[in-house]
């Protein structure tokens, strides 16, 4: 079964005009995008809904934020989990005026921010699913020090709750590949892209990404391959012969 390609949207920068987050998202959709993952989802809804047809349905997720203050590492209690809370609660009743197709907790780096921000969907009842995507830093875990497999382990026991994992390639496939030798495979995998910097940790081109992923990408693997932290077209159209 072909794996579907998804891409994350950076963080928008908030002078930037609707016309050019408009632009920025037909792009994406034409370069062949599955689904995107962005915060400006009121714009991006009619966008997705024109490109789909009846055989391919262009999905939307709303991507939730978190704060910069980390539960497990900046500590503050009850009260700074409910102050927590409540900022993610805030955040995902826009998304669902908007009519996403799935609520999007990417790029989670703190367990406890992810009860945080789950504790605020369940407050709100929806049936919305939910994809829940922990970041793998180069040492092999999250943040906070929760490994891969761990997360996958919290993550499938909760009802609606798709699991996916990002991060640059040195700490992100190694990890997942030790994942798919114990049958624990991730339901999406987002591999970060950053213009060129002299990481050796970054994709810098999409021939580089395509040859990261082709292994990743075989039938039965891991059904949703995505980009993180790019919003640059010509990585979508080098992974279109995945799809």
């Amino acid at each position: 079964m072909p794996v579907e390609l998804w891409t994350t949207v950076p963080w928008l920068d908030p002078d930037e005009s609707q016309d050019e987050i408009d632009a920025l998202h037909r792009a994406l959709l034409v370069a062949g995008a599955d689904a995107i993952s962005t915060t400006a989802a009121g714009a991006a809804r009619a966008l997705c809904d024109e490109f789909s047809t009846p055989t391919r349905r262009r999905k939307l997720l709303g991507a939730i934020r978190h704060p910069f203050r980390l539960l497990s590492i900046h500590g503050g209690g009850e009260e700074r989990f409910r102050e927590i809370q409540e900022g993610y609660r805030a955040q995902v009743e826009t998304l669902l005026q908007a009519g996403v197709d799935m609520l999007h907790l990417e790029r989670c780096m703190d367990l406890q921010n992810v009860r945080a921000a789950l504790a605020a969907i369940d407050s709100l009842a929806t049936e919305t699913p939910v994809l829940v995507t922990a970041e793998i830093e180069a040492m092999g875990s999250m943040l906070d020090g929760t490994l891969p497999e761990a997360f996958i382990d919290f993550a499938r026991a909760i009802p609606g709750v798709a699991v996916g994992l990002s991060g640059d390639w040195l700490g992100l496939l190694p990890a997942v590949e030790q994942l798919l030798a114990v049958g624990k495979s991730p339901d999406a995998l987002f591999l970060n892209v950053i213009w060129p910097c002299g990481d050796p940790g970054q994709i810098e081109t999409p021939e580089s990404l395509l040859a990261a992923l082709t292994p990743i990408a075989r039938p039965g693997r891991i059904p949703i391959l995505g980009i993180g932290t790019c919003a640059e077209p010509a990585y979508l159209r080098a992974l279109a012969v995945l799809s």
